[in-house]
């Protein structure tokens, strides 16, 4: 008699968080037991249903035939992959690196074009990028598991105008300015604004909730801080109490451009310097 097995097929995969959703399909068996860490056996967890979710890196499945006609097969491993990410951002005057490997894993990287896994350093974090760095090479690896290597090209940029520390500064990020639309998102703006003392202008409020909504919208030259921002959704939210809160604005002024530089480096927000006034 054919013993048992299972089919496994990746049915998606998140590639911020490394979780995948597998279709399992036990053959010549209607029992599925999946083991974390070593090879699963009878006594391993049972699998509910026809499809498992997990983030780990390998998952040993078992397939067995309760009435004992056939007979119990080897464990079958899945084994997930790592991917990595990478973003590049200002930081005041400082460009920054950061990546990010899914699921998590052990990071190698390189400035100079040599071998991550051979000659690179650790990650450990975020970095400012060293001066003259044309290539950045990242390799992730856990429990045998090895990523494809990330390759990120940085090209010279031209250094732009500083940012006066001491006199005021007008973001306006182009296309479409600041957008926020949940209330756990629109609020952290409002908050922001409100320990960096910045105002937005040309701002659009909405609360939404099924049938119920209230929408307000404000010209550009009228500029609320955080503290008006906030009373004014919270009149917004006595006529949609349940409602999710939106926020958008074309610009934000801050007093100083310390302030606005503070801003970025808590958001770590990335701005082309041609949208800052002055």
């Amino acid at each position: 008699m054919p013993e048992t097995t299972v089919r496994i097929r990746e049915v998606s995969r998140d590639g911020n968080s490394g979780r995948a959703t597998l279709k399992l399909t036990p053959v010549n068996a209607d029992r599925l037991y999946a083991d974390i860490g070593g090879s699963a056996t009878t006594a391993s967890m049972k699998v509910e249903g026809a499809n498992f979710d997990t983030a780990e890196l390998r998952v040993s499945f078992l397939a067995e035939d309760s009435t004992g006609e056939h007979d119990i097969g080897e464990p079958v491993e899945w084994t997930n992959r790592i991917t990595l990410k990478s973003r590049e951002y200002m930081d005041g005057n400082e460009r920054m690196f950061e990546i990010r490997s899914a699921p998590p894993a052990d990071i190698r990287y390189s400035t100079d074009g040599s071998d991550p896994m051979l000659n690179g350093g650790s990650y450990e974090g975020v970095f400012a990028i060293p001066e003259g760095t044309r290539i950045i090479l990242a390799v992730a690896e856990k429990k045998g598991i090895v990523s494809q290597v990330l390759r990120q090209e940085i090209t010279e940029k031209p250094q732009p105008k500083p940012i006066d520390k001491s006199a005021p500064a007008v973001w306006r990020p182009r296309p479409n300015g600041f957008r926020f639309a949940e209330t756990r998102t629109a609020y952290g703006f409002i908050n922001r604004l409100k320990k960096h003392e910045g105002s937005a202008g040309n701002i659009r409020f909405a609360v939404e909730h099924k049938k119920s909504w209230a929408d307000l919208s404000l010209s550009e030259d009228i500029e609320l801080d955080g503290e008006r921002m906030e009373q004014t959704v919270e009149q917004l939210r006595a006529f949609a109490p349940e409602g999710e809160v939106t926020v958008e604005a074309k610009h934000v002024r801050f007093s100083t451009g310390q302030r606005f530089l503070d801003y970025l480096a808590e958001t770590k927000s990335p701005h082309d310097r041609d949208d800052v006034e002055p």
